[in-house]
């Protein structure tokens, strides 16, 4: 489904839908088969992975990590999982 995201939040992750975070603070954000939107004033503090999927940042957004395609599991205490991490 979609989402409108907006204050703080630790982990958010978005299937088969849009995401819409503005001026928000998100620790790590997972996204698969969807659209992220980072609205203005949004600061993402840590990595963004995304696997089918379409980000698309405002000017002035800060992304502290990476955005990348990982293979994802999800998404804990504010940070990606990957398959290696999970096991």
């Amino acid at each position: 489904g979609d989402a409108r995201i907006e204050g703080t939040v630790n982990s958010l992750v978005v299937v088969d839908g849009t995401a819409t975070v503005t001026g928000a603070t998100v620790e790590g954000i997972a996204i698969i088969n969807g659209t992220l939107d980072l609205g203005a004033g949004t600061t993402v503090l840590g990595d963004i992975g995304q696997l089918n999927s379409e980000v698309i940042q405002a000017q002035g957004v800060e992304v502290g990590g990476s955005v990348s395609v990982p293979p994802l599991l999800g998404c804990a205490g504010g940070r990606l999982l990957t398959s290696s991490e999970a096991l």
